[in-house]
């Protein structure tokens, strides 16, 4: 990896429920930020 380590804020613009009735919002991927990977 050669990029440098970054910090993104990831504040969700949509939401929606799912057929259990979980509510589901956007999150952390490579779409939203470029992620290849995740650290938690």
């Amino acid at each position: 990896m050669s990029s440098k380590p970054t910090c993104h804020l990831i504040r969700p613009e949509n939401s929606y429920e799912g057929k259990q009735g979980l509510s589901y919002f956007t999150g952390i991927a490579a779409e939203t930020v470029g992620s290849i990977g995740i650290c938690m």
